[in-house]
Parts: C-alpha cells; sequence; structure tokens
C-alpha cells in the first residue's frame, strides 16, 4: 500500500498489484466492491489496468488511523468506548455482506480491519470473498468462518493483542 496525496491535499491509499495474472480474481472482487456503498465496508473508489506492464492498481479512500493490528497492543488508548464502536462497526458490515450482499469475507481480521478519523471501522481486503448461495445449503460453511473469525477478533481486542504475541512477565522467577 501507497499513501498518495492529490494536489488539494486530500490523502489516497493505493494498492499495485503486480504479475498480475496471479492476482485477476482478487481484483475483480474488489472492483465489484466499488458498486456497494456501507459505512462499514472499504470498496475502492478507483482502479487502473496497465496491461503493457501486467499490473493492476486499486485506489482507496485514506483511513487516517491505520490497520486495527496497529492498535491491538495499545486498548487502554483506544478505550472500551472505541473498542465497542469498532466491535459493533465490524459486525454491521458483516451483516451487510451477509444479509445483503450474500457474500462471505473469509479473511476477517485484525489486518483487514481499517480504521478512520474517529475510529469508525471498514472492512477492507476482498480478495478472498465469496457469493453465498443460500438455497443450496451448501455454502453456510463461509458464513460460519466469517463468524468464527469475527469472534477471535473480537477475542484479540478485548485481550489487546493478537493471540501469537506474548507479555513479559512483570517479575523474574529465580
Amino acid at each position: 500500500m501507497y499513501k498518495a496525496t492529490l494536489p488539494n491535499g486530500w490523502f489516497l491509499a493505493v494498492k499495485r498489484l503486480y504479475d498480475s495474472k496471479l492476482f485477476i480474481r482478487r481484483f475483480e472482487v474488489e472492483i465489484m466492491m466499488g458498486r456497494y456503498s456501507h459505512r462499514n465496508l472499504m470498496p475502492p473508489i478507483s482502479f487502473c489496468i496497465e496491461e503493457e506492464r501486467n499490473e493492476r492498481i486499486l485506489v482507496y479512500q485514506y483511513m487516517s488511523n491505520g490497520r486495527l493490528s496497529d492498535w491491538l497492543n495499545d486498548t487502554t488508548t483506544l478505550g472500551w468506548p472505541a473498542v465497542v464502536r469498532i466491535a459493533l462497526g465490524v459486525a454491521r458490515g458483516l451483516s451487510c455482506l451477509h444479509h445483503s450482499l450474500h457474500m462471505a469475507h473469509l479473511s476477517i481480521g485484525h489486518e483487514s480491519i481499517l480504521l478512520g478519523d474517529n475510529f469508525e471501522p471498514r472492512i477492507s481486503n476482498f480478495g478472498r470473498a465469496m457469493f453465498i448461495k443460500y438455497d443450496l445449503g451448501k455454502n453456510i460453511g463461509f458464513e460460519k468462518k466469517d463468524l468464527y473469525d469475527f469472534g477471535t477478533l473480537l477475542f484479540e481486542m478485548i485481550r489487546g493483542k493478537t493471540f501469537g504475541q506474548t507479555r513479559k512477565c512483570l517479575r523474574q522467577q529465580h
């Protein structure tokens, strides 16, 4: 990801996908998300295809507070009202994906949640997303994966760290 500055001082986030033949499906899903609007989803606002250089570029609104993963070690800095706001926003975004767009994200986590000025969360990285066909009853596992991942994310926010992190003991045992 790159941070771009427009002449008027506004910021944009730019994602470049090199060797785009490997990323065609991911790129197409991200572009398709640009047709939908929800305050807790992060669709691209523009894109560019450069065939000669075999790359694709996605342009997004810049999120001033970065990824949730940047804040997981400082949950006390965020404060519980912000943690609750983030959790509710992610739940609203997932609800929109599942019930309005009939999609499963399939990679919900601290790296795919971006935070705006007031720590309003937006779900990003739709490259693995899939449509859910409820009439077949076969794809319900995709929705369950999103819910499991959301539960994991909630647990990480409550703990203030990711599962792989450990905190040093305050005292040493002799």
